[in-house]
């Protein structure tokens, strides 16, 4: 919304810098976009006035007075000129001398008619720069400028402040920011009664909830040959208004002074006396200037005359009932209207309205009255008319009184910090609310402008914006010293976090939605979510798996010639309780990816892949930083979407905790991806979180190592053999690894050589051979007995 400075402090009893009325309107939200004061080159023009015109075909000759006994002819084409008419001339801009009335021969230099444009003014080309009456002859533009500067304010009025769309309303909220009375117009304080008159207009609506009230008058015999008053021009041309014509200019004057939306019509063209508003059907044909057709969509608010729409919402005018000069009765007219309506139309047609400043305005009742009663006084007073038709239809009221009951126990819980009661009642009285007190609470019922306020949190809101931003009191956090209990839970995502990112993985994070069939490829449909609206059927489902997401990820790294992959990501998945059909389950989980070059090919070494035992190894360290690895195990097992001879479970004791494998080929298909993709999931929730964070003793005698070489079936796990090796003695033996693994040649079929190293170690005295000896026996014994394992020899 954009208006003149000078214009508003009219309102004002007292005289307030540009720059704090700028500062205070921001303060009370309504943000100032522009204001800056601009240099104007003035090129020495002066004042002259029009003393007589003569015409030479298309062409004018002025004869225009500068001095006391100084006349000067100017030729010009332009039509806007009137005899007492105060111009801006001045020399040629290409002949630079002053202005020297003493000189005879000043008559003979070039001059000119200087428009707003020349100097760089807001205002169309053909507009000169006229004066008031009072303006002196002769006297520099520069002068007249200096005490009348350009000030136009761009401001954003929010959506909710309605009440600020016109000049009174942001008059009314300076005048309580600056405990000043509002110099309010005489038209304000007479009481706005509307008459119905002897000629009959009808109005029918399809629907009760479209309009509430709607107010009309028709003004016959304007004479629009009158041109606008200087005043008027002023004021909308500093506000960044064209002036069109008298009826126009007088419109868009009282409706940015009182910030209230006009329809108007020309009377004529309005067949019957009758007009229905209603709401549009699906490609009713509406038709603009230029023979430009739109086609709307359905429930658009739209004026109807003879099955004709002639308007959108009063807003968009059809060609063919706007007014022109040669209109002799005009329609003014203003309603209530449902808000979503005006919104609508807004939303979809906005491009089409060529209002001053776009604002769809939401209408308020008493307004309605008042501005058409504005209109037609300013018309009737500059040139003539006669009301003959007023008309005020009463449909449904739909906008009611909000009471709302306040306490100050409230309005200091929800600000932070205590406001005096009789600052609380100063303000909301200045804003024109009615205040009763009833002990500790305040009943208050907002002003019929003030549409906005429908609760307690929006009268705090307005008694925090004009208490003052400034004045709100620096106090320290009122800190709840209660411990609260961690989240086990993402504490340990954060540590596990760290440790993937110190093994040079890269954290990603998708969407929650996707798509049903990369999801197929990890769990089973039954056991998807479907939403209800999804935003397209590419995330038409929740996600039960981490790992399409992954892959995406992988892909899109490696169209960009990245070769060397690892990744995680972490989340919640999403699954259906097929218990309970209507319920669903979400679980937080954790998982990776690697693939592509371990190490690139150098002096040293040939260049290597990531393989299934690299992403085991970081899973295993990972795990070891939380359990006891002695309790870790891994089974093998099979897993929708990875391979059957190179997957596995993890457990720790009873708990299952996650799995390990190697995408399958109808997923790398699916993908199209050709290279081994080794992956890990881990449910972050299922394992008991016991964090190793003791400081143990250090063992000062020495441990000892015995290897072992046996010969076993192929079924029999390397964690088994392990397990067993540590029954022997928990105290005793500290550690069990296999270093080596071999099939082929001089071992029987179906079975495997495994080699053993077993730690021993005593915490309380250094252990002798024949106790080693003792134990390292008992292993064999027990792998013998369990297995039917072979000594290699």
């Amino acid at each position: 919304m954009k208006f003149s400075l000078s214009w508003l402090k009219l309102f004002l009893n007292k005289n307030i810098k540009n720059n704090l009325i700028c500062h205070q309107l921001t303060q009370i939200g309504l943000e100032v976009e522009d204001f800056k004061k601009r240099k104007y080159n003035y090129k020495n023009s002066i004042v002259g006035e029009i003393s007589s015109i003569k015409k030479i075909n298309d062409s004018n000759i002025f004869n225009i007075k500068i001095h006391k006994n100084k006349n000067i002819k100017i030729f010009s084409e332009n039509k806007n000129f009137y005899i007492g008419m105060k111009i801006a001339v001045g020399f040629n801009k290409n002949f630079n001398i002053k202005i020297d009335f003493n000189n005879e021969k000043i008559n003979n230099f070039p001059w000119k008619i200087f428009t707003y444009s020349d100097f760089g003014m807001f205002g169309n080309k053909d507009f000169i720069v006229e004066f008031p009456k009072n303006v002196k002859i002769g006297s520099f533009v520069k002068k007249y400028f200096k005490k009348n500067e350009e000030d136009c304010v761009s401001i954003n009025v929010t959506p909710n402040r309605n009440d600020c769309l016109g000049i009174l309303g942001i008059a009314r909220d300076l005048s309580v920011v600056n405990n000043i009375s509002c110099n309010f117009p005489s038209y304000l304080k007479k009481k706005n009664d509307i008459n119905i008159f002897y000629k009959k207009f009808d109005i029918s609506f399809d629907k009760n909830d479209i309009c509430s009230d709607y107010y009309l008058k028709v003004i016959e015999n304007i004479d629009f040959s009158i041109c606008t008053p200087f005043f008027i021009r002023d004021i909308l041309r500093k506000s960044h208004i064209n002036s069109v014509d008298i009826v126009t200019d007088v419109v868009n004057y009282v409706s940015l002074e009182l910030g209230q939306s006009i329809h108007v019509f020309d009377f004529d063209k309005i067949n019957n006396n009758s007009l229905q508003i209603r709401r549009s059907k699906n490609n009713e044909k509406f038709f603009l200037k230029h023979k430009k057709i739109i086609n709307l969509s359905e429930n658009i608010l739209v004026f109807v005359n003879s099955k004709k729409i002639i308007s959108l919402g009063g807003f968009i005018q059809s060609d063919f009932v706007k007014i022109n000069s040669k209109t002799k009765k005009i329609f003014l007219g203003s309603g209530v209207f449902k808000y979503k309506y005006i919104d609508r139309i807004k939303n979809k047609y906005k491009q089409y309205y060529y209002s001053y400043d776009n604002y769809f305005r939401k209408c308020n009742k008493n307004l309605c009255v008042l501005s058409i009663n504005r209109i037609s006084s300013i018309l009737q007073k500059i040139c003539g008319g006669v009301v003959t038709n007023v008309n005020y239809f009463k449909n449904k009221n739909f906008i009611k009184k909000n009471k709302i009951i306040l306490s100050y126990k409230k309005i200091n819980k929800v600000l932070g910090f205590k406001i005096n009661k009789f600052i609380i009642k100063n303000i909301l009285k200045k804003l024109n609310y009615f205040v009763l007190e009833k002990l500790l609470k305040l009943e208050v019922i907002p002003p019929d402008y003030r549409i906005d306020i429908l609760c307690e949190e929006d009268v705090i809101s307005d008694i925090l914006r004009f208490y003052g931003y400034d004045n709100i009191p620096s106090l320290p956090l009122n800190l709840n010293h209660i411990i609260k209990n961690e989240n086990v839970v993402f504490k340990k995502l954060y540590k596990i976090k760290n440790f993937l990112l110190n093994k040079k993985y890269f954290e990603v994070i998708n969407y929650s939605f996707t798509d049903v069939f990369s999801q197929k490829l990890f769990i089973k449909k039954s056991k998807l979510l479907k939403i209800k609206n999804p935003i397209s059927k590419d995330l038409s489902y929740m996600r039960a798996s981490l790992f399409p997401g992954l892959i995406r990820n992988l892909i899109y790294n490696k169209n960009r010639q990245q070769d060397s992959f690892s990744m995680f990501e972490s989340g919640f998945c999403f699954y259906k309780n097929l218990i309970s059909k209507s319920k669903f389950e979400q679980v937080l989980m954790l998982s990776g990816i690697k693939s592509g070059i371990k190490c690139y090919k150098n002096w040293c070494n040939n260049e290597n892949k990531f393989n299934f035992y690299d992403i085991k190894y970081d899973v295993e360290c990972l795990l070891s930083i939380f359990l006891d690895i002695k309790n870790i195990f891994f089974k093998k097992s099979e897993i929708l979407g990875f391979e059957k001879n190179s997957c596995i479970k993890i457990f720790y004791g009873n708990y299952f905790i996650g799995h390990i494998g190697i995408l399958e080929d109808s997923v790398k298909n699916f993908f199209k991806i050709y290279d081994d993709i080794f992956c890990f999931e881990i449910f972050i929730e299922s394992f008991p979180y016991s964090l190793k964070n003791k400081i143990n003793e250090f063992y000062l005698y020495p441990y000892s190592t015995r290897d072992i070489s046996i010969i076993v079936s192929k079924n029999v796990t390397a964690i088994e053999i392990i397990g067993e090796c540590y029954k022997v003695s928990l105290t005793k033996i500290f550690k069990v690894f296999v270093f080596d693994v071999y099939q082929g040649p001089n071992i029987p079929d179906n079975k495997k050589s495994l080699s053993i190293r077993i730690f021993f170690q005593n915490i309380e005295k250094c252990l002798t051979n024949n106790e080693i000896d003792i134990l390292y026996h008992r292993c064999i014994n027990n792998l013998k007995n369990k297995f039917k394992v072979l000594l290699r020899k």
